[in-house]
C-alpha cells in the first residue's frame, strides 16, 4: 500500500506539471519541469533509501553450527533455489505484472496528451488507483484465504487482461469512458499486486517442505533482484514501442496514425501480457490453496515435533 501510495501521489501530481497548451490547445511537455520533477524525484529516492539502511537495526542474530569440512556455498544455494519451480512461477508471473503495469503506466503520458488531448483526464485516473487499493486492502486477504492465492491471481490477471484486449478492440474515443473500463481492469491487476509478495512466503516454505532448509532472504533477495529487472526492461520497452510506433519528439502535435499507434500498445500489449500471466500462474507456479495448507501442516507437525 505504501508503494501504490507513493505512485499515485507521482501519476496526479506529475501531469499537473510537466504538461502545458500551446495557443493551437495542444498538450505540450516542458521538457524542463520533466527533467527537473525527475531529478528530484530521484534525490528524493537516494535520501530514503539511505535513510532506510541507516534507521534499520538488526535485532535478531542467528548462529549456525557448520559441520567439519562443510561450507556454504553461495552457487550451490542459488542453484537449489533457481530449480524450484514455484520460485520460477512467482518471478515470471511478477515480471509479466511488472511488464505489463509499468508500460501501461509509461504511455499513458503519451495515450493522453496525443490521444486522447486531455492530461487533466490522466491525473483523475491516477486517483482512481486510490478506492481500487483501499477496497483489496480490505478483502484481499479474506479472498485469498477463501479461495487460495493463486486461484485469486489468476482470476485478476484474466480480468485485467480481457478487459484491456476488450478496449483495445472497442477504440474507445471518449477519455472518460475509457477511464471507467480502465478502472475495472485495475481491480484484477492491483489485486495480484498485493498477492504477489505473500506468494515468495509460499515459495519459502515450499522449498522447506522439499529440501528441509530455509532459505528466506536469499529466496526473496533472488525474488526482489528479478522485479528490478523487469521495472528496467518495462522503462526501456516504452521508448523503443514509442520509436517504433513512430513517435516524433519534436513534433508539436503528433499525427493520427501514430497516435492511433500509441492507443493501441497502450491496450492491447497489458491485455495480452495480463493473459500470459495468467497462463503462468495455472500451468508453472505449482502452489495451490491445497497445497499451501499441506505445506503449512508439514512445517507445522516438524517445528512441533
Amino acid at each position: 500500500m505504501g508503494g501504490m501510495f507513493a505512485g499515485i501521489l507521482i501519476s496526479v501530481v506529475a501531469p499537473l506539471v510537466i504538461y502545458y497548451k500551446d495557443a493551437e490547445g495542444n498538450q505540450v511537455v516542458n521538457s524542463t519541469n520533466f527533467t527537473v520533477l525527475a531529478g528530484i524525484f530521484s534525490a528524493c529516492a537516494i535520501v530514503t533509501y539511505l535513510l532506510c539502511y541507516k534507521l534499520c537495526t538488526e535485532r535478531v542474530v542467528l548462529k549456525q553450527k557448520e559441520k567439519s569440512g562443510e561450507k556454504n556455498s553461495v552457487l550451490k544455494s542459488l542453484g537449489e533455489i533457481v530449480g524450484s519451480r514455484a520460485l520460477l512461477g512467482v518471478i515470471l508471473s511478477a515480471l509479466l505484472l511488472l511488464l505489463a503495469s509499468l508500460m501501461s503506466q509509461g504511455l499513458n503520458n503519451y495515450l493522453y496528451a496525443d490521444y486522447f488531448k486531455n492530461t487533466t483526464a490522466l491525473s483523475m485516473s491516477a486517483m482512481l488507483q486510490l478506492p481500487v487499493m483501499l477496497l483489496l486492502a480490505m478483502v484481499s486477504t479474506k479472498l485469498a484465504v477463501k479461495f487460495g492465492k493463486r486461484e485469486c491471481g489468476i482470476v485478476g490477471m484474466l480480468l485485467s487482461g480481457g478487459m484491456y484486449v476488450l478496449i483495445g478492440i472497442l477504440h474507445i474515443t471518449n477519455v472518460w469512458v475509457y477511464i471507467g473500463l480502465v478502472f475495472v481492469a485495475m481491480i484484477g491487476m492491483s489485486f495480484f499486486t498485493m498477492q504477489c509478495f505473500a506468494l515468495v512466503t509460499d515459495v519459502i516454505d515450499d522449498k522447506e517442505v522439499l529440501t528441509g532448509k530455509r532459505d528466506d532472504g536469499t529466496i526473496y533477495g533472488i525474488y526482489s533482484f528479478s522485479r528490478k529487472i523487469g521495472q528496467a526492461l518495462a522503462g526501456g520497452m516504452s521508448g523503443w514501442a514509442l520509436a517504433m510506433i513512430g513517435y516524433d519528439e519534436l513534433a508539436v502535435a503528433q499525427t493520427e496514425q501514430v497516435a492511433t499507434g500509441i492507443y493501441n500498445v497502450t491496450t492491447f500489449f497489458p491485455g495480452i501480457v495480463y493473459l500470459l500471466g495468467a497462463a503462468v500462474l495455472f500451468f508453472v507456479y505449482p502452489l495451490s490453496r491445497k497445497r499451501v495448507e499441506s505445506n503449512a501442516a508439514e512445517l507445522a507437525r516438524r517445528h512441533n515435533g
